[in-house]
């Protein structure tokens, strides 16, 4: 009988030290919720970091893309015109007596074509002429939306993004070496486009300019 008591406290004590180890490994396997903090008296976790690095990658054309550049009222689907293809260069909206500008836009170095331009200066790349003074949110300055030549120091064309729906994105590098996002501003007096670093802002504080938002399309 004493016998039997000894082996039944040594099974006891393995099993009191296995099966710990055991919940211990399986509750590291089991992730904690919020209601298990909870009933623990503590605060709730804190919320996942979700990357959008991913899906913004994904949303982007890595594909060259073909067709015309349309002129649309920012944050809206109603078109205001096409980009014009005229000897001036594409710097307006086509009146209606040239023929709208063509382009190409090439992922792989994120620059914009001039198909077929009639262009009789500059270049054929779309991008903005660069300046001394930098792009920045609130900032007041601003560069011309226009045509020119990837060799010229003084222009940026390789600056755009398209995503799945076919609006372009302008990521403009300034002189110090910052970079940051550009938005498009046109004025229909002038018919003419600019590139700013808020244009809901130079818009609001220059009269005769309103944001508007590109898209290339069939």
């Amino acid at each position: 009988m004493q016998r039997f008591a000894v082996v039944l406290f040594a099974f006891v004590a393995l099993f009191a030290i296995f099966v710990p180890s055991s919940v211990n490994a399986l509750s590291h396997v089991k992730r904690e919720t919020n209601a298990d903090r909870f009933a623990r008296g503590l605060t709730p976790l804190p919320p996942s970091r979700r990357s959008t690095a991913k899906r913004q990658q994904t949303s982007q054309v890595s594909v060259p893309r073909s067709g015309r550049i349309q002129v649309r009222g920012h944050g809206s689907d109603q078109s205001i015109g096409y980009l014009q293809n005229a000897p001036s260069g594409p710097g307006g909206i086509n009146p209606g007596n040239n023929p709208d500008l063509s382009v190409q836009y090439n992922p792989n170095d994120n620059s914009i074509t001039c198909v077929d331009s009639q262009f009789n200066q500059g270049g054929s790349y779309l991008g903005g002429l660069t300046g001394s003074q930098n792009l920045n949110a609130g900032s007041p300055f601003y560069v011309p939306l226009t045509n020119g030549d990837n060799n010229n120091p003084n222009f940026e064309p390789c600056i755009w993004t398209v995503d799945k729906t076919g609006q372009l994105s302008a990521q403009w590098k300034n002189g110090d070496g910052s970079t940051v996002p550009a938005s498009c501003a046109y004025n229909a007096d002038q018919n003419t486009f600019v590139l700013t670093g808020d244009s809901g802002d130079f818009c609001s504080n220059n009269s005769g300019w309103e944001p508007v938002d590109l898209y290339v399309v069939d």
